[in-house]
């Protein structure tokens, strides 16, 4: 984290003059010349780790062009600590600067003095990127709603369960199933909201920054229940605190409040639960919240800038030094629509409906791009972008990111009747129909020229050399009333009701999928996909697997597989499971093999260590169909009667599935520390039953899972956790474990080889 240093204090030159009225001409000539123009990225400020794109670390303090920008389309922008992070119309992500976390996401932990593609998000179809102010992390969330993490993870800010540093995207497994839709972090922890009116947060909570009620941190994604049932409009993350605006209006803070950063009342003691700030904020509607380390920015829709908070080098733009502890309203902006807000660390960006940038705040490292170091108490004009229309804005610790030229359709978010729900308006309406659907004896009215440009099969039917071309009215037997009605409204609308996850039948939701496939409607299929994970269990894992099979369903299908692998021990005990299709079910071990599993389940810490009158059970025979004399093995030692799981997978193997037992015999599996799981195939069955002395418990993605953390911590600046120890099972010289004080304990029940 880059040290603060004290500089002089001093207004810049004054705003500019309001902006010409909507609709006159030279308004007209002044927005539409720029606003059409190919996007181009411009960066300024601190340069020490290459964070400005540039290939070199001179510090700029005027916008300077970012080269990259002229070759790729960039969509999306954000920047942390000395890092920055690009998002193309590709859906691919350019990283670089400091690294020694891995959070530039390129697989090592070293410099990464240029823009750098991130080779991991390849195919992932990443939508959104996200880092900000001083974090040392990044999240990325996918076209499905996936949230991937890599990075700083010192408090378990990463959600995956531990505090072991990440180099490589990895998946938020806890929040499997579900969509996400906004994510902010800052240093030490993460705030997240999803489809289902859920808000998750994880890492750092001392402070009470998790809303959880408490002061303990949380490793993995945990519930702020207070948040429950309530559409989030946008969440943002401070050093030690956190807001959330939501849909319905009002702004919620929780976390440390030593500046009044918390913007609820003159008290400047922490709080550990949602809490609404003061009015207006209390109801009032915000696009827009942000947090530097230690004050926040939020933006109304109405286009007012609120702040409050620490103020020190004038962050918050209100013409002085003094902190806030309640809301106040940033009137230097007034005549201005503000569109879009960013905060870093002790500065703040404001982006108008002009398309100009206004900074105010700390100016150290030449980060407010005026072309001096001089900090501003009230929001300044980047003049050197006078000529350009800004669409996006983000800020770093020190550096800032401005992106020019047509606003992408993403973030043209507009009020107001869509085009697609005005088109709803017209389905089964039977004024101006010229096809009718009978289904199930029921008439759905249509229209062709829609239908037509919207689904390839249809086009066919309706304007080919099929019969139906010329029919007003068209029979179809195999269909269902409700399920083709869903499938009819996802093509003029690109929504359906059907898949409201409030309200999701998953019956429902597979009859469509089907007809989805049927009718070759790929995206309609892939929503399916993502509203069907959300029901996965143990219990229906296996069926779901083999629907999506069926259906080719590509994506269900691997989650369903994720699922299974993750949860092997006790899917493998279902009759679904023992009732899958031959190719199924060698799909399944393939995937075993490639990637391993554990098989078991936890014992109680009075059960670590066996009785001294209960003998190991013999080693079971090998089985003939098994390669390189892989068995199926034992833990070392158990109680007299066997766990369940291991019954199963006999039964599985020996009776169900003979004829691809071999490729569980030659998986990787293992057994987590400090379980009683039955370990199959993979170096302890090709051993001969001997455990070895050792193993790492890396994960997939390069992170590891750490059995010791360091407690003391600075509260300003905290150094970032060494490469995780490695979990050990230690053994004596008879191959035995030893006893349980020696075994390093993991939180987990499967480790993945």
């Amino acid at each position: 984290m880059a040290a603060e240093d004290e500089g002089a204090t001093q207004q810049e030159a004054p705003l500019p003059p309001p902006p010409p009225p909507a609709g006159s001409a030279q308004g007209s000539r002044a927005v539409t010349s720029s606003s059409q123009s190919p996007r181009k990225l411009y960066s300024f400020g601190q340069n020490s780790y290459g964070e400005l794109g540039h290939g070199d670390t001179a510090e700029r303090h005027s916008p300077a062009l970012v080269e990259l920008s002229l070759k790729e389309d960039v969509v999306g922008i954000c920047a942390g600590n000395e890092h920055t992070l690009l998002l193309t119309g590709s859906n691919t992500v350019f990283a670089c600067g400091y690294n020694d976390s891995g959070q530039c996401a390129v697989g090592v932990n070293s410099r990464v003095s240029e823009l750098t593609e991130v080779a991991d998000f390849k195919g992932k179809r990443v939508v959104m990127i996200h880092a900000a102010n001083g974090c040392e992390h990044q999240c990325a969330v996918t076209e499905l709603g996936e949230l991937f993490t890599c990075g700083y993870n010192s408090r378990g800010q990463l959600g995956h369960g531990h505090t072991s540093p990440v180099v490589r995207p990895m998946l938020v497994d806890a929040l499997f199933g579900r969509r996400v839709l906004q994510v902010s972090c800052s240093y030490y922890h993460t705030i997240v909201s999803c489809d289902d009116c859920t808000c998750w947060g994880f890492g750092r909570n001392d402070a009470g920054q998790l809303g959880s009620g408490d002061h303990m941190d949380r490793h993995s994604p945990f519930e702020i229940e207070q948040l429950r049932g309530r559409e989030v409009a946008s969440v943002a993350c401070g050093q030690y605190h956190s807001l959330c605006a939501t849909q319905a209006g009002g702004v919620y803070a929780f976390g440390k409040n030593d500046h009044g950063q918390l913007g609820v009342s003159p008290s400047l003691s922490p709080l550990y639960r949602p809490t609404l700030c003061l009015a207006p904020l209390s109801d009032v509607v915000c696009r827009k919240v942000v947090c530097g380390y230690y004050h926040s920015v939020a933006l109304t829709e109405s286009g007012e800038v609120w702040t409050f908070g620490r103020n020190d080098h004038g962050q918050l733009g209100i013409g002085s030094r003094e902190s806030c502890a309640r809301p106040m309203r940033v009137t230097a902006l007034a005549g201005h629509c503000i569109v879009s807000v960013a905060a870093g660390c002790y500065h703040s960006l404001t982006l108008s409906s002009e398309g100009k940038v206004f900074p105010f705040g700390r100016n150290n490292h030449g980060q407010l791009g005026t072309g001096s170091t001089v900090d501003a108490l009230l929001p300044t004009f980047v003049e050197a972008l006078d000529g350009c229309y800004a669409c996006d804005v983000a800020a770093g610790f020190y550096h800032t990111l401005v992106l020019t030229g047509k606003p992408h359709p993403l973030a043209d978010r507009r009020d107001g009747p869509s085009l697609g729900s005005d088109l709803g308006k017209m389905l089964n309406n039977p004024s101006r129909s010229d096809v009718t659907f009978i289904v199930e004896g029921q008439p759905i009215f249509a229209h062709r020229a829609i239908l037509m440009a919207r689904c390839e099969p249809l086009e066919c039917m309706l304007d080919g050399g099929m019969r139906e071309a010329t029919c007003d009215e068209v029979v179809l037997a195999d269909q269902s009333y409700a399920t083709f009605l869903a499938f009819l409204e996802f093509l003029y609308t690109d929504e359906t009701s059907a898949l409201d996850p409030q309200h999701l039948d998953f019956e429902a939701a597979f009859d469509l999928l089907s007809v989805a496939d049927q009718f070759l409607v790929e995206s309609l299929k892939l929503k399916c996909e993502v509203a069907i994970q959300k029901s996965i269990s143990v219990e229906n894992v296996a069926d779901m697997l083999a629907a999506a099979d069926a259906r080719s369903a590509a994506q269900l299908r691997r989650r369903c597989l994720d699922f299974l692998l993750a949860h092997f021990g006790e899917v493998i005990i279902t009759k679904s499971f023992l009732d899958l299709p031959r190719d199924v079910v060698q799909c399944v071990f393939a995937e075993v093999n490639q990637r391993g599993v554990a098989v078991g389940r936890t014992l109680p810490p009075r059960d670590l260590s066996p009785p001294s009158s209960v003998s190991p059970p013999p080693s079971l025979p090998s089985s003939p169909s098994m390669a390189g004399g892989g068995r199926l093995l034992p833990a070392p030692w158990t109680p007299p009667t066997p766990p369940q799981p291991l019954a199963a997978v006999t039964q599985s193997l020996q009776f169900q599935h003979r004829e691809v037992a071999g490729d569980l015999g030659r998986s990787r599996t293992r057994s987590a520390p400090g379980s009683s799981a039955w370990l199959v195939g993979g170096r302890h069955a090709a051993s001969g039953g001997r455990t070895p002395s050792s193993f790492s418990s890396s994960s997939p993605e390069g992170g590891q899972t750490s059995t010791s953390q360091a407690a003391a911590e600075e509260e300003e600046q905290e150094e970032a956790g060494g490469a995780g120890n490695t979990s050990t099972v230690a053994s004596n010289e008879g191959g035995e474990p030893a006893g349980p004080a020696n075994r390093a304990i993991t939180g987990g029940t499967h480790l993945f080889g």
